[in-house]
């Protein structure tokens, strides 16, 4: 499999982050530049012609770098990949999320759950799954009740909707 630069970059960065024990300090970092990039006299001031050194002085202002992070990011300014900081930060995410073995699932319900119910089936969730699970809410009208549980490209329906057809089957 071909990876692209953005890739290889978050590649390397994930790898000695675990290798030194810094993954969530790694990831933060990242998180904080990208959105920082968001701004626009930040993105222009990185992409300008100053040099690598005064780019990471500025970063450096806003994060203290380890020379492991500077020498990594000095890397992104010389290739000129600094613009694909999102798509690095979202291949570093995938990668964690691999080597956490952390499910992902999505739970549909006909009106939003309530915070205490949204935690209450995490806690629940997160008994099950022992590694981890990432869980997103989501809401469709179209359900008359239940809910539907969707994990890994497997659904569990237990919808009123599915109930009614199943009955309407049979």
């Amino acid at each position: 499999m071909i990876q692209s630069a953005s890739q290889s970059f978050a590649k390397a960065a994930y790898q000695h982050a675990k290798r030194v024990g810094e993954v969530e300090l790694w990831l933060t970092l990242l998180q904080t530049l990208t959105t920082a990039l968001e701004h626009h006299k930040f993105e222009t001031l990185m992409h300008s012609p100053i040099q690598v050194e005064a780019k990471l002085a500025i970063i450096n202002k806003l994060v203290k770098l380890t020379a492991q992070q500077e020498a990594w990011f000095k890397l992104v300014f010389e290739a000129k990949r600094q613009s694909q900081l999102p798509e690095m930060l979202a291949y570093y995410q995938l990668l964690l999320q691999a080597d956490q073995k952390m499910q992902r699932m999505s739970i549909t319900s006909r009106v939003a759950l309530s915070a205490e119910q949204q935690q209450h089936i995490k806690n629940k969730i997160k008994a099950k799954f022992s590694s981890g699970c990432d869980i997103d809410f989501l809401v469709n009208n179209r359900l008359l009740g239940g809910l539907i549980f969707a994990i890994n490209g497997k659904v569990i329906d237990l919808s009123f909707n599915r109930m009614i057809e199943t009955l309407m089957i049979n």
